[in-house]
C-alpha cells in the first residue's frame, strides 16, 4: 500500500494519524483488504521453476512483480494518507525532537551522575578508556559545567558507551 501511494498517488500512509490514533483507520483497513486477496495470490503463484514459495516471497523477483501489479484499493485514500513533502517534513520533525530528546536524556544523566564521575574517570582511566577530549568533559562535568560543546558531548558519549561495553557504564548504574 505504501509503494502504491507513493508511486501512484505521490502521497504516503500519513503514519503519525495510525500513531495518534493508536489504531489502523477503518478507511486503510479497508484498502488494505481489498487489496491483500491479490497480493497473496501473487506471491503464492510465483513463476515456473519456483518451489520454495517462502524464499520466493523474501526476493527481489517477488517484489518487483508484486510492486508492478495495477491495484485498485477501495475506500477513502485522502482520508489516512498525507503528501510526499508532508512525509518528509514529519520525518524532520521527528528527528529534531529525537535529537533534543536525547540532548536532554543525556543532560539528565550527567546532573543525576555528579557525584559518579570521579569514580567514572578512574574507571575509564584504568581501563585507557579517556581521550583528551573525554577527560576534558568529565572535568567540566565534575564541577557542575554541563554545556559541554558538541565535540566534547560526542566524546563523552562514546566514553559512556564503551564503558557500557565492559559493564561499568550508565546501562549499570543504579538510580
Amino acid at each position: 500500500m505504501a509503494h502504491h501511494l507513493a508511486e501512484r498517488k505521490s502521497s504516503a500512509i500519513d503514519f503519525d494519524l495510525v500513531w495518534k490514533l493508536q489504531n489502523v483507520p477503518d478507511d486503510l483497513q479497508g484498502c488494505l483488504a481489498g487489496i491483500a486477496p491479490e497480493i497473496a495470490a501473487g506471491i503464492k503463484s510465483p513463476p515456473s521453476g519456483v518451489s520454495n514459495i517462502s524464499e520466493y516471497a523474501k526476493s527481489q523477483a517477488c517484489w518487483s512483480r508484486i510492486s508492478a501489479l495495477t491495484l485498485k484499493p477501495r475506500g477513502d485514500l485522502a482520508s489516512f494518507s498525507i503528501s510526499l513533502e508532508e512525509e518528509k517534513e514529519q520525518t524532520r520533525d521527528a528527528k529534531a525532537i529525537k535529537a533534543i530528546d536525547d540532548e536532554i536524556g543525556f543532560e539528565t544523566l550527567l546532573v543525576k551522575s555528579i557525584d559518579r564521575l570521579p569514580g567514572v574517570q578512574k574507571v575509564a582511566e584504568g581501563n585507557r578508556l579517556l581521550s583528551p577530549l573525554s577527560l576534558k568533559a568529565l572535568q567540566k562535568a565534575q564541577k557542575g559545567n554541563f554545556q559541554l560543546t558538541k565535540p566534547e558531548r560526542n566524546a563523552l558519549t562514546h566514553l559512556f558507551s564503551r564503558l557500557d561495553e565492559i559493564g561499568l557504564g550508565p546501562a549499570s548504574w543504579d538510580e
